[in-house]
């Protein structure tokens, strides 16, 4: 998993060298916190749904 999975995040270019981990670990937990976002909210408008509840 990467910053690639969110369009727009991560098409800027990056230095290969030390200075720009922290821009690649800011982009990796900035994707996974849209991700695990993203799919709380699928989950509890699923759950939200009466016939799933049951």
């Amino acid at each position: 998993m990467g910053p690639s999975w969110v369009p727009k995040l991560a098409d800027s270019w990056q230095a290969g060298h030390l200075a720009s981990t922290d821009v690649g670990v800011a982009q990796n937990l900035s994707a996974y916190a849209l991700i695990q976002a993203a799919t709380f909210i699928v989950v509890y408008l699923l759950t939200s749904i009466q016939p799933v509840r049951r």
